[in-house]
């Protein structure tokens, strides 16, 4: 009996004393930051796994509205946007450049990540035309080599070959010329 009116007296002085209780604690986390982080990188290592996994489920139900607060934010606020990109590509300048390879394929080429990586697999991680093997260098990575008129994709080249047909403007007669050229001398 006494336990079930001591916790109906505590919640009674919770709600009452609300702001004095929040005002405490957030006094009482500044002067102690340290520790808070400490105990926060403990409990989050900890629970890594169901932090995830609970927060891909919710942004799984909220997709729409985060993404849509995520656009007023950046509309409204394009300077710390701006501040935020720059730190995060000074953090991991591979996974950004990484992000906008995958970016700007898709977007210049409609090229998933996947539909990319199965290119690569079906030319064996080689140059279409002179067989020569990519490599995870950013230099000696595949081109994409697509038709300028239609956007379809062809394969992918090497930087030598795609640089090669582009000189010769994608066209097939002026490369039988070259063939001829090179034969003759």
């Amino acid at each position: 009996m006494i336990t079930e009116q001591r916790r109906k007296y505590v919640r009674e002085y919770k709600m009452i004393n609300r702001e004095k209780i929040n005002a405490q604690n957030r006094d009482w986390r500044r002067r102690n930051i340290e520790h808070c982080r400490s105990w926060r990188r403990e409990w989050d290592e900890k629970n890594r796994e169901n932090t995830n996994a609970r927060m891909r489920l919710f942004y799984k139900k909220n997709r729409d509205t985060l993404r849509e607060k995520s656009r007023i934010f950046a509309r409204d606020n394009p300077e710390k946007v701006r501040e935020m990109a720059i730190k995060w590509r000074r953090k991991d300048p591979e996974r950004y450049k990484e992000r906008l390879r995958i970016y700007n394929r898709k977007s210049h080429y409609g090229l998933t990540d996947e539909q990319f990586n199965i290119l690569l697999e079906k030319q064996n991680n080689s140059c279409a035309i002179c067989k020569t093997p990519f490599i995870e260098d950013i230099k000696k990575r595949g081109s994409v080599d697509h038709d300028h008129e239609t956007g379809k994709v062809r394969g992918l080249l090497c930087v030598t070959c795609n640089l090669g047909l582009g000189a010769f403007r994608d066209d097939p007669m002026l490369l039988e010329s070259a063939v001829g050229y090179l034969k003759e001398n």
